[in-house]
């Protein structure tokens, strides 16, 4: 398969083919990896001299503004891009109308689409197609089932005539895209994601007073759940796997995440509830990495991931994973050698790999330093020159190939 083209320095280029002005355009209601992902991106692109304006829904602009990970705050525009999946048509079309108006009030030298599902963004993509505004369109979730049937012919022609490329977080995100898009899996890029290592400092420091906050018993292990709480995100499986982790010796699950549906958020409470409860709701938390550094294990127990960050970010500070296999499948056949899986996926299998994770020894060491060196070799920083060569590619006319 042929290589990608290789990044060419701004200062190699001609002066009107410089990387000077992006455009980000976020069809996003909530906040979550799709959206961290994209203000890793932005901060890069600003880092490298390029001025950007994010397009967001305004209410989404707080989370927005409070994980922002730069110096400089963001330009941050108001616009109806959010994708209401109840109101489909409708949401596309406000969207087509937005990014019009975007593009007329002053034309960015390439546009970037964050997908955070296939559907989210096809009013941007229709509008940056029907312009020829050059772009880059990402995919961060794209399940190849039977379930999920190909796009209309309007979607797929868009999808093809957009001018620029198309990048997907994992091979199966590739595929699926290609599946859902009608594109050719080799003209989509593969770009993994990437995590920022942590700062350095008094890490037992840190860890302590976290346990301490959270009111952790001395000798108690410490699970997270990070994430949207949601069934596609396994969170109906959180009560459960407390009930049983509570069976053995003294440990708890901690939950850091928000927009559970009622009847889910109803019986995450009542596992909550009581003296001492093995489950406790954190909310939403924007301390990702100071939960993680005080975990002794993170939970992922999805049904359905792209390539998850938490695993990244736990990985960069040594907290042990435990993932269904659908949660890790876009890390491939390494996924065996960087977490302990639960083959099954359910309640009792998640949690029997979480007891086992919490006791510790050798295999989880060993697991622990793999998935850390993985982590490692493709961190933020390699991630993001992999994304300013494939936009400055967009700018000279081609994104190249997937590897």
């Amino acid at each position: 398969m042929p290589e990608p083209v290789p990044p060419t320095p701004d200062a190699a280029l001609p002066p009107a083919r410089r990387l000077r002005r992006a455009l980000m355009l976020l069809p996003s209601r909530g906040f979550g990896g799709t959206e961290r992902h994209s203000l890793a991106l932005m901060a890069a692109l600003m880092e490298a001299g390029c001025a950007v304006a994010c397009a967001a829904a305004p209410e989404l602009h707080p989370a927005l503004l409070a994980a922002w990970p730069g110096r400089e705050p963001p330009d941050l525009r108001p616009a109806d891009l959010a994708w209401h999946p109840g109101r489909t048509a409708e949401s596309h079309a406000a969207q087509h109308h937005a990014t019009r108006a975007l593009l007329a009030d002053g034309t960015p030298d390439v546009a970037i689409l964050p997908l955070p599902w296939p559907e989210a963004g096809l009013g941007c993509l229709r509008a940056l197609a029907e312009t020829g505004q050059p772009s880059l369109a990402i995919g961060h979730l794209a399940p190849r089932q039977r379930a999920f049937l190909p796009l209309d012919d309007a979607g797929q022609r868009d999808a093809a005539r957009l001018v620029g490329g198309w990048v997907a977080v994992s091979a199966p995100v590739r595929a699926g895209l290609a599946w859902r898009f009608a594109l050719p899996e080799a003209t989509i890029a593969l770009v993994p994601n990437g995590a920022r290592p942590p700062a350095g400092g008094d890490r037992a420091g840190r860890r302590a007073r976290v346990r301490q906050d959270l009111g952790l018993a001395p000798g108690t292990r410490l699970a997270l759940f990070l994430g949207r709480l949601d069934p596609a995100k396994g969170a109906d499986l959180l009560p459960d796997i407390a009930r049983r982790l509570a069976a053995g010796p003294p440990a708890v699950l901690a939950v850091a995440g928000a927009g559970a549906p009622p009847t889910l958020e109803a019986a995450l409470r009542r596992a909550a509830r009581g003296d001492n409860p093995p489950l406790r709701l954190l909310g939403f938390r924007q301390d990702a990495g100071a939960l993680l550094e005080a975990a002794d294990a993170l939970l992922l127990p999805s049904r359905l991931e792209g390539y998850p960050l938490a695993f990244l970010e736990a990985a960069l500070r040594r907290c042990p994973v435990v993932a269904s296999e659908a949660a890790l499948e876009g890390l491939g056949e390494e996924a065996a050698e960087v977490a302990c899986l639960a083959p099954t996926g359910d309640a009792a299998a998640l949690a029997t790999a979480l007891a086992t994770v919490l006791r510790g020894g050798a295999e989880v060491a060993r697991r622990q330093a793999a998935a850390e060196a993985l982590a490692l070799r493709q961190d933020e920083a390699a991630m993001c020159a992999r994304y300013l060569g494939l936009l400055r590619g967009v700018l000279l006319g081609s994104t190249g190939a997937a590897r």
